[in-house]
């Protein structure tokens, strides 16, 4: 393989998973690189999302087997923490499910507390930033 057919298209890190997609002759090739997580607790972050996610959509496992282009067979395999999908499989199970891959690898409880930190940010920058356009305001209209 030579560098002219390796492009590279994107990077995504989050939750110390870091995934590379790429064009190798034209062809789209995704690599999942874990970074201090084991396999063991992937696959389980990634099964528990998997079945919330799909039960949210009111999909059995054969409605999103189908709709993934898998068996039946695979999917519980994979909710049983026995298989784990390609990274072609993961893009098709999140567009059945209409998420994005990285969903499916979030921990539950982190993504809550980090919007409602970043929720609480935002209220406050917001409200910094009304105080001192008012305060502003005020002395300009003031003689």
């Amino acid at each position: 393989m030579n560098a002219s057919s390796v492009f590279p298209r994107s990077y995504v890190f989050l939750n110390k998973i870091l995934c590379f997609t790429s064009f190798v002759k034209n062809k789209k090739a995704s690599i999942i690189i874990l970074l201090g997580k084991e396999m063991a607790d992937l696959r389980e972050i990634f099964a528990k999302n998997l079945k919330k996610n799909r039960r949210i959509c009111g999909f059995s496992q054969a409605k999103l087997a189908e709709m993934a282009g898998v068996s039946t067979h695979h999917i519980a395999m994979i909710e049983l923490k026995r298989n784990f999908p390609t990274s072609d499989l993961m893009e098709r199970i999140a567009k059945a499910l209409n998420i994005k891959v990285y969903e499916l690898f979030l921990e539950s409880d982190s993504l809550p507390s980090d919007l409602e930190k970043l929720r609480l940010q935002i209220k406050d920058d917001f409200k910094q930033a009304f105080d001192e356009y008012i305060l502003n305001l005020l002395k300009s209209t003031t003689p």
